[in-house]
C-alpha cells in the first residue's frame, strides 16, 4: 500500500470538509438577520470553529486560552496514538496500512478491536489505544457526522503515517542475564548504538508481538544506559536475555 498517497488523499478530504463547512457558515450568517441573544447563542454553537475561539477578537481571554487548549490536548494524543501505532510490530502495522489506505471515505475507528489482528496485542496495549481513541471521539458531538468524519480521518492519519516508522534502523537494546523488573526500579541496558540513545527517550521490552513493560532513559555510559522503569504486564517479573528492548523518541502527554 502506498501510504503516503493515502495519507495525502486523508488530508486533502479533510481540508475540503472543513473549507465546504466554512463556507457554507458564512454564506449563512450573511443572509441571517440575528437579533435576540438566543439567536446568535444558537448561530454561535452551529456555525462557530475551535479557530474563532481562539482568535481572540470576542474578547475573552479565558475562552481563547480554553480553546488554545484544547487544541493542543488533540495535538499531544494524536501523537501518542501515533506513537503506539509506530510500536506495533511492522508486519501487523503494515496490515493496518493496507486496509486502512484503501478507504476513500473516513472508515470507523473508535474501536481498537476492529483492526486486524488487534487480538495479538498485549491487553495493556489494547487498555492504552482504547483509552487514547475514547478521549478522541468524547470530545466531539457523535450526532455531527462531519465532526465524527475528521476524528476517523485523524486516526487513520496517525496510523498511515507510523508507516514510516523505519524498521531497518531500530535502536536495539538487551540485557546480558536476566533482571527483575517492578515499576520505579532503575535498570542497565546495553545497546550497540549508545550514540543514537538520548535521556528522556523511551524504552519498550517485547516479549513475542507484545510490549510487556516501559519507562525512560535517565542515564548514559559508553555502551549501557540506565532506564528506568515506569510500568510492566502484571506477569512480568524479569526480563530475559531473549526479549527484544528498542528505544524510542519520548511524546508528552496530556496531563
Amino acid at each position: 500500500a502506498d501510504s503516503s498517497s493515502a495519507s495525502a488523499r486523508v488530508y486533502a478530504a479533510g481540508y475540503a470538509l472543513i473549507e465546504q463547512q466554512r463556507r457554507r457558515a458564512t454564506e449563512q450568517m450573511i443572509v441571517k438577520n440575528l437579533g435576540a441573544w438566543e439567536e446568535h447563542y444558537r448561530a454561535a454553537l452551529e456555525h462557530v470553529s475551535l479557530g474563532d475561539l481562539m482568535d481572540g477578537t470576542h474578547g475573552c481571554n479565558e475562552l481563547s486560552r480554553a480553546a488554545a487548549q484544547e487544541l493542543e490536548n488533540f495535538g499531544k494524543v494524536a501523537a501518542c496514538l501515533h506513537m503506539e501505532f509506530a510500536a506495533v510490530l511492522p508486519v501487523i502495522r503494515m496490515a493496518w496500512v493496507e486496509r486502512y489506505s484503501q478507504f476513500d471515505r473516513p472508515a470507523p475507528l473508535c474501536d481498537i478491536t476492529a483492526l486486524p489482528q488487534a487480538e495479538s496485542l498485549s491487553r495493556l496495549a489494547r487498555k492504552r489505544f482504547q483509552a487514547y481513541l475514547d478521549w478522541i471521539f468524547g470530545r466531539i458531538d457523535q450526532k455531527d457526522d462531519g465532526a465524527v468524519s475528521l476524528v476517523n480521518d485523524l486516526v487513520r492519519m496517525c496510523l498511515l503515517l507510523a508507516s514510516h516508522a523505519p524498521v531497518n534502523r531500530l535502536i536495539l537494546g538487551h540485557v546480558p542475564r536476566p533482571i527483575p523488573i517492578r515499576p520505579g526500579l532503575l535498570i542497565p541496558v546495553q545497546t550497540v548504538e549508545p550514540r543514537l540513545v538520548r535521556i528522556g527517550m523511551q524504552f519498550h521490552v517485547w516479549r513475542d508481538n507484545a510490549i510487556v513493560a516501559r519507562g525512560t532513559v535517565e542515564d548514559l555510559r559508553d555502551e549501557e544506559v540506565s532506564v528506568r522503569v515506569e510500568q510492566t504486564h502484571e506477569e512480568l517479573k524479569s526480563i530475559e536475555t531473549d526479549m527484544r528492548i528498542q528505544f524510542v523518541p519520548a511524546v508528552s502527554r496530556t496531563k
